[in-house]
């Protein structure tokens, strides 16, 4: 930052801001230059009965850095201040210096963006920031595209979804949408919560909203089910063997604690920003296989789920894994103390010094718990399975008994059996 910018500044605001012909200064500015101070000048003009308040700021930007303006450069910058309000003394005069840092991170912030949105009637205040309201679906629709008919993405840009492309989640996502008889999926996610940075009402049935986000729109149910596949990912990979799973475990470690930590918080505020961000972070790592860096991993509880899913198209994939993980725990914990004591201890926080099997079953009892607290289910009873539904999906698993499924556990038609069935206690 040097001084000839601003003594520029003071040189064309001594002469140029005072209102008065320019008339004398034609041969020293352009005419484009005299025609806008004119401009500025006869609005000011007409604007002294209106009392108006005027602010005035001067930009100095280099690639310089704040911490190093000399002396001088501060004293021109009061030196301009002074000048400008001898000229308009009631005005708020400031001159900001923009470094390398703050132009960068100008250049990466999305530009302000203001939208207007009809309700179908007013809406319902809920306190000063917020409020609920019924939109028609075409006025929403209008809302999320631009005028060409293509979605504004950047309201959806904190949205974990939209990067991960056509993915196979995505997809399926799409093909729900898209089948006819899965009408259902429309009454079941037919609320959308929308984050703004400010709002004000133009009439009882209209506002106007800045910078809105599209991120968190589930309701507690289906943030629970998303909460539970993400913990399974990371939570199947952790009980997994591995010669070299040091690293790993300490990465799966951090990462379920942060989901479950941020889980408790959304289980009580639903609209919690921070939470929801931090969760949907942990979920691309969750699912991108860090956390099974150097492990043979086969994922046997998603194993499980998808044969129940398949059976049981009612029951979600989340719902089916929240029912299937506390089952396997309880099952195979004997299998692997040490690895359970761990989990037990690193990931649930369960420090306290009582015998080991305790420990463990009161980490699971932390886990059905906080699945609980979404309105997860937590038996199979709940959806009508019977016996003979068992034999089924252990049987097709193991391929009626001839296929022994290689996971961190052998998972066979057995071991199946068995998990099934502790599925189905209340």
């Amino acid at each position: 930052f040097g001084e000839d910018a601003l003594l520029k500044w003071k040189t064309i605001s001594s002469n140029l801001l005072e209102m008065q012909p320019l008339d004398q200064y034609k041969d020293r500015y352009t005419e484009k230059v005299l025609d806008n101070f004119t401009l500025f000048g006869n609005i000011i003009k007409k604007s002294i009965r209106l009392q108006c308040k005027l602010r005035i700021s001067f930009y100095y930007a280099t690639l310089g850095l704040n911490s190093e303006i000399h002396p001088n450069v501060i004293a021109q910058k009061n030196e301009l201040i002074k000048i400008v309000n001898s000229i308009y003394p009631s005005a708020y005069v400031s001159v900001f210096f923009w470094d390398a840092d703050l132009l960068m991170d100008t250049y990466n912030r999305s530009p302000n963006t203001s939208v207007n949105i009809s309700f179908v009637d007013q809406p319902i205040s809920l306190g000063a920031k917020d409020m609920i309201a019924l939109v028609n679906l075409g006025t929403y629709y209008k809302f999320i595209t631009d005028d060409s008919g293509n979605l504004n993405k950047r309201f959806f840009e904190a949205n974990v979804r939209d990067y991960q492309g056509n993915n196979s989640v995505n997809k399926s996502i799409s093909e729900t949408l898209h089948k006819p008889g899965h009408e259902d999926f429309w009454w079941l996610n037919n609320g959308v919560t929308i984050l703004v940075s400010s709002l004000s009402r133009i009439t009882n049935k209209e506002i106007v909203i800045e910078n809105p986000e599209i991120t968190y729109s589930l309701g507690l149910h289906l943030t629970g089910e998303g909460i539970v596949d993400i913990i399974s990912h990371t939570f199947e990979r952790y009980f997994c063997h591995s010669n070299q799973y040091e690293f790993s475990d300490y990465i799966a470690e951090g990462l379920m604690k942060c989901v479950i930590d941020n889980a408790l918080v959304l289980a009580d505020d639903l609209h919690s920003y921070q939470a929801r961000a931090n969760i949907m972070l942990a979920s691309s790592f969750s699912h991108n296989g860090l956390t099974g860096l150097g492990k043979d991993n086969k994922m046997p509880i998603h194993q499980l789920e998808h044969e129940l899913s398949a059976l049981k198209p009612n029951i979600s994939h989340g719902e089916g894994l929240a029912i299937l993980i506390p089952s396997w725990m309880k099952v195979c914990k004997e299998l692997d103390k040490e690895k359970f004591i761990k989990f037990s201890e690193n990931v649930m926080g369960i420090c306290d010094d009582i015998n080991d099997d305790l420990k463990i079953d009161k980490a699971i009892n932390k886990l059905e718990s906080l699945f609980r607290k979404f309105g997860l289910s937590s038996s199979l009873k709940t959806f009508n399975i019977q016996e003979e539904d068992l034999i089924t999906m252990a049987n097709s698993l193991t391929q009626n008994k001839t296929r022994v499924f290689q996971s961190y556990i052998p998972l066979d038609y057995d071991l199946a059996m068995k998990i099934y069935q502790k599925s189905m206690e209340e």
